[in-house]
């Protein structure tokens, strides 16, 4: 009997270090973030983006971008919204 080991999280074959890898590439990639402004970290396959942006969009964005990454099982978006100069 051929058994084959299981796969590191149990989704698609890629490690956590693998996956935090990719989310992070696609985010640097998306050009309404600023680059550096998310981060992506994957525990157990589930993706957690943290960081300051300015505006709502860019916060849906990045959880946009990387939601259909294969062995991600969910993504907790923690990206917050910088407060604006000159707005109150």
């Amino acid at each position: 009997m051929h058994t084959t080991p299981p796969e590191p999280n149990g989704l698609g074959g890629r490690s956590d270090p693998e996956l935090t890898g990719l989310a992070q590439r696609l985010l640097n990639w998306n050009r309404s973030l600023p680059h550096g402004a998310v981060t992506a970290y994957v525990y157990r396959g589930y993706l957690t983006l943290s960081g300051e942006v300015l505006w709502h969009y860019q916060r849906q964005d990045a959880s946009h971008c990387v939601r259909s990454l294969p062995g991600i099982l969910g993504i907790e978006n923690r990206i917050t919204l910088r407060g604006r100069p000159g707005v109150t």
